[in-house]
Formats: structure tokens, sequence, C-alpha cells
């Protein structure tokens, strides 16, 4: 039976830019350690909504660093609640937006620097006051709170909704009058911070910053369900998921998830081999619509090698492996993680028996794991149900007795390919139908026979990209439309030949992250392809600290979730 249940859907003719809101009730605020994203040298654009309340002169909506001091910049509501001022000590009021921040009503604000020129701008329309200023600011970052002349204690005056809060450094986004963003705002490139869009969770921020709330009197909510114009976009509908299906002659599986867990945007690595250090246990993590270097997230519960991952909207798991450090130790550990928050990964609970090599995939509800070795060659597959913990159930077999596969899936399907036989390397794809259990099935052969490749999905196309044989590694990049058995077309390269690399679904619907390897020596590189199109991978940026290969990869936003 389906549930009936509110989701994020696209198109319904309203866009609900918020989504999520955090309230601050006068002794609450959130506090972020000052960092080099938000010290603002040049360009800057700082934007949200706020729906304040009645009263509230003197309402700060955000300070960095100290007003008072000379790289203080703050955002307040003046005396009466007649204007919104942008305060520094570099400059006095800089800017002051009058009569048009009315109360009880969402707004969206943004301060914009634009060479030396600063706008404040109230609905996407800029005040006549403007202001010349090329000063540096730089210091903590606040919400809800002003600290002035270096207090021990902030001072909160007022209470007040926030939504969508986002620093963009080094871009003013806007110029001049704009019509405001219809839906919530994304973790574009420069983005330093974007936080206040959980309905939930008061920490949630899409970049990787640590917030910290300061009291049990800020909270998460939803309070109104205001559309933001124009009507187009994104909005909260009524949808029906899990096993709901609509049985004409086709049928559709309306989207499931909830709006807190869907698209996160954020693919993980986990351990891997690293000369000289051997076998890692390191997890870290980055967002995959943004480019740079990943963070730490915490550590597996054994270090290890040559094992896979994946995920759904809220959990990544990770199968298997193999301990370097202790030769013929093989695992049939099967860890966990909540993607969203940073942490040690948890036992799930085991695999049918100890193997490495295995490769993984996931929809929403079920995770498999097809192939391995030890101590021969595998043709098992394994599934879980990802919401609950215990041990891997028989799925079926892969055609061959088949290690090293590399694995991607739609919401229905499952697709295995490549990996080596105990006599060949092979260009097989086989798939399978994740929502039920049975054999594999022949779907076509890649351009190249190859194991280890990485792996990357939307809801209809599949990406396969480097691997290697006994003699060779390569830069070839396949893909295939998973719906439509058929063999692999070339998609373009990667920047050098690698094998290795990481396995399982480091990707969001429209991006790949391709991950690791060796190019012949141990690399930390991570590189993207846009999935719907054709072309050669770009620099996206590296795994931190020294390079890593047969690691595993995990995501909350691919498109076998879709």
């Amino acid at each position: 039976m389906g549930i009936l249940r509110s989701d994020r859907v696209s198109g319904l003719g309203g866009a609900n830019a918020i989504n999520g809101s955090v309230r601050f009730d006068l002794d609450g605020y959130l506090f972020v350690d000052s960092h080099s994203d938000w010290s603002l040298d040049g360009d800057f654009t700082i934007e949200c909504w706020v729906k304040r309340d009645a009263s509230g002169a003197f309402a700060d909506k955000f300070t960095i660093g100290d007003s008072k001091e000379s790289t203080g910049l703050e955002l307040y509501l003046g005396s009466g609640g007649a204007a919104l001022n942008v305060y520094s000590n570099n400059g006095g009021i800089l800017v002051a937006a009058a009569g048009s921040y009315s109360a009880n009503v969402w707004h969206h604000l943004a301060l914009v620097r634009s060479g030396n020129t600063i706008k404040l701008y109230v609905d996407g329309t800029a005040d006549n006051n403007t202001a010349t200023n090329t000063a540096t600011f730089s210091g903590d970052l606040h919400l809800g709170a002003e600290f002035y002349n270096n207090p021990a204690t902030p001072d909160t005056r007022s209470s007040f909704y926030m939504s969508n809060f986002r620093i963009v450094k080094g871009t003013a986004l806007y110029t001049a009058n704009f019509t405001v963003p219809a839906q919530r705002l994304e973790n574009i490139s420069g983005t330093a911070i974007l936080c206040c869009q959980s309905p939930g969770d008061v920490t949630q921020e899409a970049t990787g910053k640590t917030i910290i709330p300061s009291s049990t009197n800020l909270n998460s909510s939803v309070p109104y369900a205001t559309h933001i114009a124009p009507d187009v976009g994104e909005d909260h509908g009524t949808t029906l998921g899990d096993n709901t299906k609509f049985d004409t002659l086709s049928y559709m599986v309306p989207p499931g998830g909830t709006t807190a867990e869907s698209n996160r945007g954020r693919a993980v690595f986990a351990g891997g081999y690293r000369t000289p250090d051997k076998d890692v246990n390191t997890i870290s993590y980055v967002q995959i619509q943004s480019s740079g270097i990943t963070i730490d997230f915490g550590d597996l519960t054994q270090e290890r090698a040559s094992f896979a991952g994946s995920g759904n909207e809220t959990r990544g798991w990770f199968a298997s492996g193999y301990d370097y450090d202790s030769p013929n130790a093989n695992y049939d550990i099967i860890d966990y993680i909540t993607i969203a928050t940073t942490a040690n990964a948890l036992d799930f609970g085991n695999l049918a028996g100890a193997k490495r090599y295995v490769a993984c995939l996931s929809n929403s509800t079920r995770g498999v794991s097809g192939g391995g070795y030890y101590p021969a060659y595998l043709n098992v597959i394994e599934y879980i149900t990802i919401a609950t913990t215990g041990n891997a159930t028989d799925f079926g077999d892969i055609t061959t007795l088949t290690t090293d596969m590399a694995g991607l899936s739609s919401p229905t399907r499952g697709v295995f390919a490549g990996g080596a036989s105990p006599s060949a390397t092979l260009n097989t794809i086989e798939y399978i139908t994740i929502a039920s259990t049975g054999n594999a099935t022949n779907f076509g052969d890649l351009t190249q026979a190859r194991r280890a490749s990485a792996s990357a999905n939307s809801s209809t196309r599949g990406v396969f990209a480097g691997g290697h044989d006994p003699s060779n590694k390569y830069n070839t990049i396949d893909y295939i439309t998973i719906a439509s058995a058929g063999n692999a077309t070339d998609f373009g390269d990667l920047s050098a030949t690698r094998g290795y690399m990481a396995k399982g679904q480091s990707c969001s619907v429209t991006r790949g992250l391709l991950q690791g390897g060796l190019e012949p020596t141990t690399v930390n590189t991570i590189e993207y392809i846009d999935i719907a199109t054709t072309g050669n991978a770009a620099d996206f940026g590296d795994v931190s600290g020294a390079g890593c290969w047969e690691a595993a990869a995990a995501s909350d936003s691919h498109g076998g979730l879709s």
C-alpha cells in the first residue's frame, strides 16, 4: 500500500522558497567560526528571506565580526522599525532601506557589493541609497545576534524568521533591480555558506561549515506556506510514495522521500589504499554541485580497501573489503552513515560471507551488492533494506563468476558492468529489477573490457569511467540508457588513464564525480561530468591528503532515487 504525503514537487504552479526556516526568539542565535570564505575583500552577495514580528527595533539579521571594529559588518532593523541599516565601523551606516520592510511578511533581502559600490535590495528593489566601500569584512558569523564592542554575550533584540541564508564570495549576483528567486537558494560557485533551509535541523548547512545554535529558544520550522512570485517552480504538493502505482497501460511511480531528505547533493568517499600508509578508515565528503577539496566526515568501523558503496536519500552504506596490512583479511562488513550528519560509521550487518571487490547500487529502498572475490570468483547478488539494519539477503546470481564490477541504477533497474572472470577481463553489462529478486539478465557490452571503473547515473542514463585490465589502464568514459538494453556508447575521456577508481554512486541526477585511482601512481584527483551531455571530464578538486585507490563512494541524490 502506498502512502499519501506532502513532498517537494516541481512544476505545481507555485514557488515556495520558504521550505525551511529558523525562528530566532530573543536569546537564540546561530554562530559560525571565522572563516576565509567570508573574508569579503571584493565583490560579494549576502541574501536571505526574513519575516519579522510586528515589534523589532534594532533586530540584527546577521553580523560578520564585531560591527564596531573596522572589519565588522552588520544588517539590522533601525529605531522604531523604520529602516534596514547596513553598518560597519569602517563607514558607519552604509546603506538604509527606508519604509520597505514591513512586519509579518516574508521579504527577500540582498546585500551586494559590486566593485566599490554596496547596495541593499529588498524584494529585488534597491533603495536609492548606495555606499562606496572597499573594506575587507571578516570575523565570526552570527545570525540573529549582534556583538557590540566585544561583549561576553550578544545583544539580540527581537524575534523573527530567517530562511535560505547564503553568502556568495567573489560575485555580485545582483547589480540592478531583479525578480526575486522563485526557488530555494542553491550551492552555486563561490558559495561560502548556505543554511536555514531545513524544516527540522537548525545546524543544516550546504558547504560543510559547522553551525552552533546558541540556545534552546532557537528552532527550525515552516511558519507559513507563503508563495514567492513568480508563480512557477517548485512547491509542496501531495504525492503518493513507496509502492503506489497507477495501473494503466503504462504506470508511474511518483517521487518518494521527504522534503528534508530529498536531493541534498552530498557525495561521500570512504576508505581505500594509500601509499605508504596502506589501508585507511577515513570518510570525507563534498557538495556535488560545488568544487574543491573534500571535508572530513568521520571514520569507517574498519580500515579497508577493495570495497564499494551506495546510498539513498538519508543513508550511505559500504560493503565488503580487504585489509592490505593483514594479508588475506577479507571482510563481510556492512557499515552505514547518515549522509547529512558528519560522524563515524556504524555497523549495519553482514554479507553472506567475507569477500572483496563487490559492486554496489541502490534505489530509495534497497541496496544491492553483486559479485566479488574470496576465496574464489563469485556470482552472488545480495540485498539489504537501507532504512533498517541487518544481514544481507540472497537476491540471485550474476550470469558469470565475476569480481570488481561497477554498479549504478535507475529507480527501478540496477546495472552491473565490466569486471573480471577467472579467465578474462570483461566488457559485459547485466541488469536486475531492484524491487524483485532473481538472476541478472544480459544488457549489452562496454566499449572496452575493464574492471574497477567509476560509475555515475541520472534516472535515465548510466556512465562508466576509467578502469583497468592486467596490462592497461583506461581513460574511457561510456554511457548507456538504463531503460534500454544495448551496447554502451562513447561519452568522452578522463584527463588521464586511471584504474582502481572509487566504486559507488557518487553523483547527483545531473553531475557525476569520478574519484581516485592509479595513473600509474596513486592520485587524489576528483573529476566531474555533466551526465546528460557528452564530453571529457573536468577538474573538480581533490581528496584531502595523499592519493587513494580502491575506495568506496556514496551519495544522497543520485538518479536511482528520483
